[in-house]
């Protein structure tokens, strides 16, 4: 019986789907930066009293901004197409590289893993995950945050999306120096940055990798360009072993993922 149509192979569809995901992010970042230009043309216009010229500056500016929408758009359809194909695959409907179906996920009891992992790069199932996990929000209106960490090669430490603590109720870190040990005003006690460097010191990871749906806290202190010095976007560095690398993964709603690089000072550590 002579044998139907090869099976599309599972990773070439899916490396064809991060080439055209990369190309929208990239697309998206273009756009930005043409963004920003059209307004500060806009405001030389301005400052020369060419209101007409201004105007149409300005109507360009809003244009980019929605083109900047569709292309985060379209690169968030495209993460989720990814994970599906790549989902298609564990399931053995799509042949992997070698031909032979793709094996089924690990069973129940044992620690996910992802396949084809690295932490410098955005990967579509850790993507489609916080995006699964969704934009809760708090009791103040603002996105509540969670985060999933994985080890280097891809294993998913927690289970269940760490969430922050209430203030006063967070675990104290004898392992840590003071103030990051216990104190309130250290955002990374009760945030859930402090429970993902808990788990990168925990399991000694050298590199690592951990999704968010919203930023690091403090990346700002109101209207300063300096960071807050109690924020997490300061000190999580100093709670994770020096020269350990984290790879932040921060997956806003209906943005484009982007990525931070930190390197760990160790300083907040204990000897």
């Amino acid at each position: 019986m002579r044998k139907g149509p090869a099976l599309a192979r599972v990773d070439d569809i899916s490396a064809a789907l991060g080439v055209s995901r990369s190309e929208a992010e990239g697309l998206a970042g273009q756009l930005a930066v043409s963004k920003q230009q059209t307004e500060d043309l806009q405001a030389g216009i301005a400052a020369l009293g060419a209101e007409a010229s201004a105007n149409r500056a300005s109507a360009a500016a809003r244009s980019i901004e929605g083109l900047m929408a569709e292309a985060a758009r379209l690169a968030e359809r495209i993460s989720e197409v990814q994970a599906q194909v790549v989902a298609i695959g564990q399931s053995g409907l799509l042949s992997t590289g070698t031909g032979t179906p793709a094996q089924s996920a690990a069973p129940t009891g044992r620690a996910r893993r992802l396949a084809d992992f690295n932490p410098r790069r955005s990967h579509p199932e850790a993507v489609q995950e916080i995006r699964r996990v969704g934009y809760p929000r708090n009791a103040e209106g603002r996105t509540s945050a969670r985060a999933l960490v994985y080890t280097a090669d891809g294993e998913q430490l927690n289970r269940e999306p760490l969430k922050p603590h209430r203030k006063g109720e967070a675990p104290e870190r004898p392992e840590l120096h003071e103030p990051w040990a216990s104190s309130e005003d250290m955002k990374t006690t009760w945030h859930v940055e402090g429970d993902a460097a808990a788990m990168i010191r925990k399991d000694r990871l050298q590199d690592a990798a951990f999704y968010l749906n919203v930023p690091l806290c403090g990346s700002r202190q109101g209207e300063s360009e300096l960071p807050d010095p109690e924020g997490c976007a300061e000190n999580f560095r100093h709670v994770i072993p020096r020269d350990t690398v984290a790879y932040v993964h921060v997956v806003r709603e209906g943005r484009v993922p982007y990525r931070q690089k930190i390197t760990g000072t160790g300083e907040g550590i204990k000897e």
